[in-house]
């Protein structure tokens, strides 16, 4: 990863902290987990233990687990753990190493905080129990303090595949505009969020009645479902609507004509009518691996506008052509400058 790809993460995990971890959530209002309560799945449980840590400042993390075993696969989904301790990250005393070497530079965190809770699974009440909570501290607590601890620091893995999304985002527009700045053939972009919009048949809500389509000869909507990209690539004179996909999908294509058509439909009343819309095919190949798609849907962009054959790239030319994208970025973005 590049240095300014890098410091778009590094912004991008400020954002989603200030925006989505400090805010304020109304579905956790609970502020106290006791002994006895009872929670219907893990997910409700880590909810709550959430909301109870920065409460009251506790900084634990997980001592030991005991996976459920049963033939219920929606049981093991949703409790997963038939027992779970967790612990103040001070919990216990430092173990003595019997080894000669000495180890000048490690530091411990253990100091014998008595801060433990376990859960445990209950068959006759289908719930997770906390059957046993001590919560008094033997060394300081406090907001700050609390806040300082590595494992509040780092996003979470939700927030890390949002991160990522965010990112992979920011790259996918930045080239798709470059290679519009580059094309002799006209190009407009359309923004990501559309497809927010569009799947729930709101067409009326971005329209870009200030955009004349007729003057370009394509339009490129990029569309991230499921975190898999794919490239809806109209042409404005044949009236063709390609659904570059490197996996292909007759739905998916069926869909987003009629995505296209619905828009260009309510668009009409801003004056320009665009319509006559069918599907159009172009060959394209087809992706051998699950993290590769936003770069076919980048050199399926870009052989549209050069090349002329998408199918002519390979699946063993992946990693080369994300380093071609990064290069080209960069470049452009250093002229700028």
């Amino acid at each position: 990863m590049t240095e300014s790809i890098c410091q778009t993460y590094n912004v991008m995990t400020i954002l989603y902290k200030l925006i989505f971890v400090f805010s304020p959530k109304k579905e956790e209002k609970r502020k106290e987990i006791r002994e006895g309560d009872s929670f219907e799945s893990y997910e409700n449980f880590q909810r709550a233990l959430r909301v109870w840590c920065a409460e009251g400042n506790h900084p634990m993390h997980k001592e030991r687990s005991e996976k459920i075993h049963d033939t219920d696969s929606v049981l093991t989904e949703t409790i997963q753990y038939s027992r779970l301790t967790l612990s103040c990250v001070h919990y216990g005393f430092k173990r003595t190493c019997k080894s000669k070497h000495e180890r000048p530079f490690q530091h411990y965190l253990r100091m014998g905080c008595p801060v433990i809770m376990k859960i445990r699974y209950d068959r006759k009440l289908c719930k997770l129990i906390v059957c046993k909570l001590v919560e008094e501290h033997n060394h300081p607590v406090s907001a700050q303090i609390f806040q300082k601890y590595p494992q509040n620091r780092r996003p979470t893995e939700e927030e890390r595949q949002e991160i990522e999304r965010l990112v992979q985002l920011k790259v996918i527009h930045a080239y798709l505009g470059l290679l519009a700045e580059e094309s002799i053939k006209p190009v407009y972009i359309l923004q990501c969020f559309l497809e927010g919009f569009w799947k729930k048949n709101q067409y009326d809500v971005w329209k870009y009645q200030n955009v004349q389509f007729e003057t370009y000869q394509w339009i490129f909507l990029p569309i991230c479902r499921n975190s898999h990209w794919f490239l809806v690539a109209a042409n404005v004179e044949l009236r063709k609507v390609y659904v570059m996909d490197s996996q292909p999908s007759v739905i998916r294509q069926r869909q987003w004509l009629n995505h296209w058509r619905n828009f260009m439909r309510e668009r009409a009343i801003t004056g320009e009518k665009l319509d006559g819309w069918t599907s159009g095919s172009i060959p394209t190949v087809t992706q051998e691996d699950g993290s590769s798609c936003g770069v076919f849907a980048l050199m399926n962009a870009e052989a549209l506008l050069r090349f002329g054959d998408p199918a002519s790239m390979k699946q063993s030319q992946v990693n080369e052509i994300r380093l071609y994208i990064r290069d080209r970025i960069i470049a452009a973005g250093t002229n700028k400058e």
